[in-house]
């Protein structure tokens, strides 16, 4: 079997990147692949979720000394480029087009295979190093993998990238639930993503001023991946908001999920929405901004949730007291949306990688 390596920026964070790059590597080193994953600077290198034990770990930039280079990408591709030689690495596979800031030159001149896995979108790449990351993508590697369609339209028609190099796998459940559940008797709204601009928190929270006026015994729940968690929740209290609650990461995504009735993704714009995914598969149903890109690609609108007007606060406010208020539908949907989830099992995901895998 082939000898791969996925290339991370930090491996300690609990965000949905990191949750789904583990989940990818955990199930091609149960196919029987040899799996690497390497993390650029991770300070402790040690996986915030479940790690295969045959997963081989290892950091480019592992100390204190090696981390004062952090912007000098020409030394973590020397140190790189060793470890591939040394593991006989067949195949990279970048978690994040950036991430070609060291592999390019790395593997400049090899035999070695590369797959670049943008989990974001076209228009993140706007800054001047992913600029530059994305034109080393373009000129040395063997796929681009792209985690919507509309994000796949997008590149084809704003880049010179060819068709066949652009490839559409969506991101895999990261979890299974083998069977629906019942969430009719809980008041609890959920929402899970790192603390930035783009997640949209600010917009959710000022919908919740409506929500909590009409619905006052309901709680909002906010999973941070990273951030200041606790300044958010000043942030609510600040706004005069008695029923919101901010916790840090979680490693049980699952029981997170299963413990609301509704979840509501509030960003600006998305890779993909692995959370809706997550959601769904546990029997909850979104309310979501219908933002680019990927949340109308997993929810179909009135069915399975609700889709909102990009940044329409009141709209999503409106949207989420109709499902409060309308436990038949809520828990309808809920079914719904599990059985939807299914599209994005791994048992379906899986062939698809591989298959780019081994053709390459």
């Amino acid at each position: 079997m082939k000898n791969i390596c996925f290339t991370i920026r930090n491996i300690d964070c609990g965000g949905g990147t990191e949750r789904v790059g583990l989940r990818l590597a955990n199930a091609l080193a149960e196919r029987g692949y040899n799996v690497h994953m390497v993390s650029y600077d991770a300070k402790a290198n040690r996986p915030f979720f479940h790690c295969d034990g045959r997963i081989k770990l290892w950091c480019i930039l592992d100390n204190i000394f090696h981390r004062r280079f952090r912007w000098h990408f020409w030394y973590g591709a020397y140190r790189f480029r060793r470890y591939l030689k040394k593991n006989k690495i067949d195949v990279v596979i970048d978690i994040d087009t950036f991430n070609a800031l060291w592999t390019a030159p790395a593997i400049k001149g090899t035999d070695i295979k590369w797959i670049s896995w943008d989990h974001f979108n076209y228009s993140y790449c706007a800054g001047e190093l992913r600029k530059k990351a994305l034109q080393l993508v373009h000129n040395q590697a063997n796929a681009l993998v792209l985690i919507s369609k509309a994000d796949r339209e997008t590149y084809l028609r704003e880049t010179a990238f060819k068709p066949d190099f652009l490839k559409q796998i969506y991101n895999p459940l990261s979890f299974e639930v083998d069977h629906p559940i019942d969430h009719s008797k809980q008041k609890k709204v959920i929402a899970m993503g790192r603390i930035a601009p783009q997640k949209g928190f600010d917009l959710l929270l000022e919908a919740w001023k409506t929500v909590e006026k009409q619905v006052p015994d309901w709680q909002l729940e906010i999973v941070c991946g990273y951030g200041d968690y606790e300044a958010l929740e000043q942030e609510a209290r600040d706004m005069g908001l008695r029923n919101v609650v901010c916790t840090g990461p979680t490693k049980d995504v699952q029981g997170k999920m299963s413990s609301a009735a509704i979840f509501a993704l509030s960003s600006r714009f998305e890779g993909f929405g692995l959370v809706l995914t997550e959601a769904a598969i546990c029997s909850v149903p979104a309310v979501s901004f219908d933002c680019p890109c990927g949340p109308n690609e997993i929810i179909t609108d009135g069915y399975d949730g609700l889709l909102v007007e990009p940044e329409n606060v009141p709209q999503f406010a409106e949207k989420l007291i109709t499902l409060m208020k309308d436990d038949e539908l809520r828990v309808q949907m809920g079914r719904n949306a599990y059985t939807s989830a299914h599209r994005f099992s791994m048992n379906t995901i899986l062939p698809q990688w591989m298959e780019l895998i081994e053709n390459l």
